[in-house]
């Protein structure tokens, strides 16, 4: 079931204030992700929401990167025939 990224959607959640002392390094900056999917077989529509902080969302996009560029490897194009 191929799926295919339609939209990426986020937002940034700080908080502003509080009565507790310490809430800057208790409560860190979150982001939100929205990743808006679409089934090329069935046209069925997906999100996927993803709440994580500034780390992991730089951990995930090198990922992301780096498993793009593998996809334009000849290996992968040779692989993918074979498999076709």
């Amino acid at each position: 079931m191929p799926r295919e990224l339609l939209d990426i959607q986020w937002r940034l959640d700080v908080p502003l204030a509080s009565r507790r002392q310490g809430t800057a390094l208790e409560d860190p900056p979150q982001y939100t992700v929205c990743l808006v999917t679409v089934d090329s077989d069935s046209d069925e529509t997906n999100e996927e929401w993803i709440t994580c902080d500034y780390e992991t969302l730089v951990n995930m996009t090198k990922t992301l990167q780096e498993s793009l560029k593998a996809l334009r490897t000849t290996q992968y194009r040779r692989l993918n025939r074979l498999v076709k």
